[in-house]
């Protein structure tokens, strides 16, 4: 949210966009719940739908589904657009068995006291164990079975993975090709709850 900008003047200024040609259809990025509704309810005054709220969600970062957004964009017919739905990697791979995943990027978690870390660590390598095993069942990465989960979790629900390179594109693409049984993406969820 612009917080220099009333966020009634903001869409009135997205809708004067609209209808003048300059775009097509009105997003917002890390709305909450109250503020999509308020955002939508502008937007309809001229006959403009919101289109999209641009959140961190993931298998790792469930909060949408906690918070209201989730409900918000079903109720609004809202597209969930899920920004760092690989965290950064830290779904992409599993670690060797005995080992503890190495973090992807730098980040504050030696700010976390050991005992949380230790718990911390131990969720993220169940979680990618039962990627893992998934993964390998169809020959398919860890990271395709992150995103398939997101994508079958909600029709509302868009995940934008990173890729730093063209394979990496291909093969988050890849991951329209197949779906995940009931009982694979109840695994996954069941492993994801936040403790």
């Amino acid at each position: 949210p612009f917080t220099f900008l009333h966020l009634d003047a903001l869409m009135d200024m997205m809708a004067l966009a609209v209808h003048t040609g300059k775009i097509r259809a009105v997003g917002v990025s890390n709305y909450n719940a109250r503020q999509m509704r308020r955002a939508a309810a502008r937007l309809a005054r001229y006959g403009i739908p919101l289109a999209a709220n641009e959140v961190h969600y993931s298998l790792l970062h469930r909060q949408p589904e906690t918070n209201g957004v989730l409900d918000a964009c079903r109720e609004l017919n809202v597209a969930l657009v899920a920004w760092q739905s690989l965290e950064s990697g830290k779904l992409r791979a599993a670690p060797l068995p005995g080992t503890a995943p190495v973090p992807v990027r730098r980040d504050l978690s030696t700010l976390i006291p050991p005992a949380l870390r230790k718990a911390e660590i131990a969720r993220l390598t169940a979680i990618q164990e039962t990627l893992n095993t998934i993964a390998q069942r169809y020959g398919m990465t860890t990271s395709q079975v992150a995103l398939k989960w997101l994508l079958q979790r909600d029709e509302h629900i868009i995940p934008i993975p990173g890729a730093t390179s063209a394979h990496h594109a291909s093969e988050n693409a890849d991951a329209l090709k197949w779906f995940l049984s009931d009982e694979e993406f109840a695994a996954i969820d069941s492993v994801t709850q936040p403790k």
